[in-house]
């Protein structure tokens, strides 16, 4: 009888050991994660107000982030479907005369100088400087006539781009000659919507402004250059050097430069002016630009300060949420002290508001992304018609991942308050001291928090305002 007492006062309290190798399992970390995740879920549905406004504003910011993100990243970051697009430029001239503000189009016979004179060139095209004008009316078959856009190119349009036919074949340079039958290659959308997708397209007559045209190819889906180009139809050969409006599309070969490029164009251009004065100043200078540049324009620069934009409104909710989520900490503070009397520990408490921001923020990044998505839904519709590759953007696995990081980032500002709180002793020793006494609101002139107001107020302008007012100040309950 005498063996129990002493081996409890030698191995310690039995269910001392029990919990001291409970938390050395694997599961007890689960189980306290888990405990706080329900802990959490009743606070919010306790006090679901200041709960709510903080998920909405994360929500919107985080929407309105993501959605941004993924315009760019369509836009601006995506590769274009060319291979080695950094090879390809484009080229056309300027005035020096004019501060390089007057553009000047090419002629067809500067397609021949260009290849004949820059050594650093593999590929070389022209086309329109301006698509629209060029449309056709296509017929085919007994169905309706109806306007297409269509593109004039020269034979190497496609060989500078790097891409191939996913049907027939390419243009050759018979097909330029002003006495060769009419060819045509259509885009991937033409060949769905009017003619079914028929593999057997290659070869059939179609008509194109009443006159007859053979169809040698199809392209894939991705390539839309120039944007809005639905057919593409050679140029025919013409001598004259004064009937300009053409710009030039180049490859060059591998480990040529931008800089070499531009001299050697200049050069050129140099040249047609010494040996056709009547036709080309002196002062015109080459203009070189990367396709990438090209096509996205001023948009590129419109976006990326968009999505700055977007990101501070991200930053500002946080801030908003962090207060909000401030002020609940002061209002728990008797709790805080319950929990710490009763041995809760430093790690505890901190881990308790951690998952509280990580449970916000989750609920907002979720409700943010389907904000995106109507978001997205709404610029591509509102957006102009000159913005490249708009069309395909969408909340795909990388906007997934911003939002996922937009989501920790906003974890952490709604727990880093109360975390910082609940560390520094004078608080704490605040915190002891008002443990018993009632809750005030500041002096009249401050700000109030959302508790009051939320009794105040039953109006959401108002309710905002207040919110506004807490990120700005910071101020909170004042224990008394």
């Amino acid at each position: 009888m005498e063996a129990a007492p002493y081996a409890r006062r030698v191995l310690g309290n039995n269910l001392r050991t029990e919990e001291q190798v409970r938390e050395m399992s694997m599961l007890h970390g689960f189980e306290t994660i888990f405990r706080h995740y329900r802990f959490a879920m009743r606070s919010f549905a306790r006090h679901g107000g200041a709960y709510l406004l903080a998920t909405a504003i994360l929500a919107l910011g985080i929407g309105l982030s993501v959605a941004m993100f993924s315009l760019v990243q369509a836009v601006v970051l995506s590769p274009l479907p060319f291979p080695n697009q950094e090879s390809i430029q484009m080229v056309w001239k300027t005035d020096a005369q004019n501060n390089g503000n007057l553009v000047g189009e090419l002629a067809f016979p500067e397609l021949q100088d260009l290849q004949e004179n820059i050594k650093d060139l593999e590929y070389a095209a022209l086309i329109p400087a301006a698509l629209y004008g060029n449309g056709r009316v296509l017929q085919a078959g007994t169905a309706e006539p109806v306007q297409i856009e269509s593109c004039p190119v020269t034979a190497d349009f496609f060989r500078v781009l790097g891409v191939t036919p996913m049907l027939g074949h390419d243009f050759e340079t018979k097909d330029q000659d002003p006495g060769s039958s009419p060819v045509v290659i259509l885009s991937h959308s033409v060949w769905r919507e009017h003619f079914a997708s028929n593999h057997k397209v290659i070869g059939q007559q179609i008509r194109l402004n009443g006159v007859r045209h053979t169809v040698i190819g199809v392209m894939a889906a991705d390539v839309d250059f120039p944007r809005g180009a639905r057919l593409w139809v050679p140029i025919r050969t013409d001598t004259r050097r004064s009937l300009t409006y053409l710009q030039a599309v180049v490859r060059m070969k591998p480990g040529a430069s931008i800089e070499t490029l531009r001299i050697a164009v200049n050069r050129t251009f140099q040249l047609q002016a010494s040996d056709h004065p009547e036709e080309y100043p002196q002062s015109q200078r080459a203009v070189v630009t990367p396709i990438a540049t090209y096509l996205t324009g001023s948009s590129k620069a419109q976006l990326l300060l968009s999505l700055a934009a977007s990101l501070l409104l991200l930053l500002s909710a946080c801030v908003s949420a962090s207060n909000l989520f401030l002020s609940r900490a002061m209002v728990r503070r008797r709790e805080v002290l319950t929990r710490t009397s009763l041995g809760a520990s430093t790690f505890q408490i901190l881990s308790q508001f951690a998952v509280e921001g990580l449970l916000a923020a989750s609920i907002a990044t979720v409700a943010g992304s389907v904000l995106a998505v109507g978001t997205i839904r709404v610029l591509i519709h509102l957006a102009p018609p000159d913005i490249p590759r708009i069309e395909i953007a969408g909340v795909n696995l990388s906007a997934l991942v911003f939002a996922a990081s937009t989501a920790l980032c906003a974890a952490v500002a709604c727990a880093i308050g109360p975390a910082l709180l609940v560390r520094k002793t004078a608080w704490k020793a605040c915190y002891a001291k008002a443990a018993c006494a009632p809750l005030v609101p500041e002096p009249a002139g401050d700000c109030r928090t959302f508790s009051s107001s939320l009794k105040r107020h039953s109006q959401l302008p108002f309710l905002l305002w207040d919110c506004c007012c807490l990120s700005v100040t910071g101020r909170c309950y004042r224990p008394i």
